[in-house]
């Protein structure tokens, strides 16, 4: 029963450190909502008539880390 113990109080100091390795060495990103902007999004598609329209949106990437926009398509 000893020898469980002390494994499990290993295995614990093990995880800690990973822990705080990962901790200190994973860069630092922007707060969540903030990475993705999506600039002129307040305009107003609800008034367009019915058919196919093309919309632009300018989206700025602030974060280091590669993000997807999903539900867009490329023309």
């Amino acid at each position: 029963m000893l020898a469980a113990s002390r494994i499990c109080a290993a295995i614990s100091v093990a995880l800690l450190a990973t822990l705080g390795i990962l901790y200190f060495t994973t860069p630092e990103e922007p707060p969540f909502g903030q990475a993705l902007t999506v600039h002129d999004g307040d305009r107003d598609v609800g008034t367009l008539a019915l058919g196919e329209h093309t919309i632009a949106f300018r989206i700025t990437n602030a974060s280091s880390l590669p993000l997807r926009v999903i539900g867009m398509h490329e023309a």
